[in-house]
């Protein structure tokens, strides 16, 4: 085994292990609970956008079906359900998104225990890189809201060849 440097940080012996001082390892644990602060912030602030933004394009569907005086009866229904199916869509993309982020977002729990001492380096770059979180992209589920946007397209398309002619 090759020397053991106690400074921030050092590789020992053979490249697959390094040893961590305490200030490296305080200085793992406040990067990492920035990092997970700055991409958590992100994620929501972007999900909320997506969410209200489908929301608000269906009940505004749903409101115009209501208050449309030229839509053909036979086609309120089919219209109003496709808009009431987007707000149901994008509600669910809401819990989606919600439970995906909860499972997706790296579990960097063991740098919060971690102990000075010789550690192995691939598991360790897994651990504070989130290399370890399954990636999201791969779940279906976050494609769960493009129904809701589909449904808005669908809504309107037929609310616009329903309309009556004005006279």
């Amino acid at each position: 085994m090759g020397k053991v440097t106690k400074g921030s940080a050092s590789v020992v012996g053979d490249e697959s292990q390094i040893y961590l001082t305490p200030e490296r390892i305080e200085f793992l644990k406040g990067r990492t609970e920035k990092t997970r602060e700055l991409f958590g912030g992100l994620l929501f602030a972007l999900l909320r956008w997506m969410i209200a933004s489908l929301l608000v394009i269906n009940s505004g569907g749903a409101i115009a079906v209501l208050h449309s005086g030229r839509l053909e009866q036979s086609a309120v229904f089919l219209v109003g359900g496709f808009y009431l199916a987007g707000i149901t869509f994008a509600l669910l993309f809401g819990l989606a998104s919600l439970y995906m982020l909860t499972r997706f977002m790296p579990n960097q729990g063991e740098i919060m225990i971690l102990e000075p001492g010789l550690h192995d380096k691939r598991r360790l770059e897994e651990i504070t890189e989130g290399l370890d979180a399954p990636p999201a992209y791969k779940d279906p589920l976050h494609l769960t809201g493009w129904p809701s946007f589909l449904c808005f397209l669908i809504g309107s398309v037929i609310f616009a060849l329903s309309m009556t002619p004005l006279e």
